[in-house]
């Protein structure tokens, strides 16, 4: 089995309480809602934008595409909860998984979010060509607007990791060349502006369905290590990561947090 593959290894990371949205906005102009993040080591800037179905939020977001939401999502631990799903069973064969969708949720266009649009996302998925693994699903069906059966080729108990990385897109309005610059998602976020190489700013879904998250307001930029050190230097970053030889060097108003992590790979076995 092959899916979404992410490696990271002993990185640095330095951490603030101010910062700021873009590199020409001070420190003190921003909420203490509003994050700056540099993911240029992590996720980088993607280069067919933000569609899930070509690989955004996959392996380095740890399967959080932030725009849209996912049947399933990681919690403590390890374990996986429900999301968009609401439950979940198998047939005795192992090949038929069906499952439940909640029925209150809207995309950002105040469309309604039904299993017809989950199937839409995962029969995309299957000829996507990107880093999403859905080489085992043969099909995705609505059985109503709440329900959906996934037909296996082969029984894979492990089937439920690849329906919590994949971001739900809706039917109606995507495009595969165009979705990515002007993604219609049901996530917490929603993209209101990117900057090719430079940035990309997400504010808060008001009519996002779960949990309301701390910050309202999230900056990625897309700098390099030296560059991402100067922001912060300067006060225009809150998390950057910073290249070995810049540790001893302090910076007023930020800790620097080593983070040892180990490598993770997917070997693909023939099956």
């Amino acid at each position: 089995m092959s899916g979404c593959v992410s490696s990271s290894t002993h990185s640095s990371e330095l951490g603030s309480a101010s910062g700021s949205e873009s590199g020409s906005v001070s420190a003190t102009s921003r909420a203490s809602d509003e994050l700056v993040v540099n993911v240029y080591s992590h996720t980088k800037e993607p280069a067919a934008g933000f569609d899930p179905l070509l690989g955004w939020g996959c392996g380095h977001m740890n399967f959080e595409p932030l725009v849209q939401s996912t049947l399933f999502k990681s919690a403590d631990y390890g374990s996986i909860i429900n999301d968009l799903a609401t439950g979940y069973s198998v047939s005795p064969d192992g090949k038929t998984w069906t499952v439940n969708v909640r029925d209150d949720v809207k995309f950002t266009d105040g469309e309604k979010l039904t299993a017809n649009d989950v199937a839409f996302t995962f029969n995309t998925a299957i000829g996507s060509n990107s880093e999403l693994d859905m080489s085992n699903l043969e099909s995705a069906a609505a059985i109503n607007e709440t329900a959906v059966e996934f037909k296996l080729k082969e029984p894979q108990s492990s089937f439920i990791w690849r329906l919590r990385y994949v971001g739900i897109v809706p039917e109606h309005a995507y495009e595969k060349e165009a979705y990515g610059r002007n993604p219609v998602g049901s996530g917490p976020y929603k993209l209101i502006q990117w900057d090719r190489g430079q940035q990309a700013i997400f504010e808060y879904n008001p009519d996002y369905y779960g949990q309301e998250p701390y910050f309202k307001k999230i900056t990625m930029l897309f700098l390099d290590k030296d560059t991402a050190f100067a922001a912060a230097k300067s006060g225009e970053v809150d998390i950057a990561e910073i290249e070995i030889n810049n540790v001893n060097q302090n910076i007023d108003g930020y800790n620097l947090i080593s983070l040892p992590s180990s490598r993770a790979f997917g070997v693909s076995f023939p099956i």
